[in-house]
């Protein structure tokens, strides 16, 4: 009868070790899951900057319709409003030929059409793209371009490293990164065209800006 007692007992000991192992178990792994919801719920201070950032720049792609207020943190009321005149006043020249050395609505060259349209504005670029990108505005991120900002590309060797084409930029996507800008091309005259043209991607130099 003994001997039955403590082997029951012996029993009963084992069981209720094996259900506490289990119970164990269940614990962590519902913490573990509540760890996992919880860590897919709030992103990293490096995605919410990221998310902020792209609100803000996402504002510059209405012109028309932002409200001016939300938008003073990014840009001043001033440069909006300039930089959306500029773009205007930029595409009504939209299939005017491609003139080498132009500086006039004769004609433009890249660095002659950059020229005269910020010139309408009170601001006097230099001479050729590449002293605009060496001496005019400061760089800019390509995930943080703004319209009006100066868009810069070597020239036709895209090897070369060195600028050799300017546009001015229309907008610009934060999350691909892709870029419209309106320029003078020497095939097509004053046009519209994005960087993810595969000619433009390859030549792509960066962003300066003018207008603050």
């Amino acid at each position: 009868m003994n001997s039955l007692f403590q082997k029951n007992r012996f029993d009963y000991n084992q069981t209720d070790v094996i259900k506490r192992i289990f119970i164990s178990l269940i614990l962590a792994a519902m913490v573990a899951a509540s760890a996992q919801a919880q860590h897919m719920r709030m992103p990293s201070h490096e995605a919410a900057d990221r998310y902020a950032a792209m609100e803000k720049i996402d504002l510059t792609r209405h012109l028309h319709d932002i409200n001016a207020r939300e938008l003073k943190s990014f840009a001043s009321d001033e440069a909006v409003v300039t930089a959306n005149d500029m773009l205007s006043l930029a595409r009504t020249f939209i299939g005017l030929r491609y003139r080498y050395g132009g500086r006039t609505p004769k004609g433009f060259d890249c660095s002659g059409f950059t020229s005269y349209v910020f010139s309408q504005f009170g601001y006097e670029l230099k001479r050729s793209s590449r002293e605009q990108y060496n001496s005019d505005g400061e760089l800019v991120d390509k995930m943080q371009v703004q319209p009006g900002d100066l868009i810069f590309f070597t020239g036709r060797n895209s090897k070369s490293g060195s600028v050799g084409h300017v546009g001015i930029v229309v907008d610009g996507d934060p999350v691909t990164g892709e870029i419209t800008f309106i320029h003078s091309a020497c095939t097509s005259g004053i046009t519209i065209s994005t960087t993810d043209e595969p000619y433009y991607s390859k030549r792509f130099i960066g962003v300066k800006r003018v207008i603050k």
